[in-house]
């Protein structure tokens, strides 16, 4: 199976460059694509990651 994900028309807003945070494009996608690929290997989502929140 090959899965391509296309997200096109990114303002430099769009992007949070930070290593707590799944906010941003560049943060987010990687952490839900992982968690899509352990489910359809295992059977199983990958355990819940708690990120301390900076206001």
């Amino acid at each position: 199976m090959k899965l391509t994900l296309t997200h096109e028309e990114l303002l430099e807003t769009d992007f949070v460059y930070g290593d707590n945070t799944f906010k941003g494009i560049n943060n987010g996608w990687p952490a839900i694509l992982c968690n899509l690929k352990s489910l359809l290997e295992t059977g199983r989502t990958l355990p819940p990651i708690y990120v301390d929140r900076v206001n």
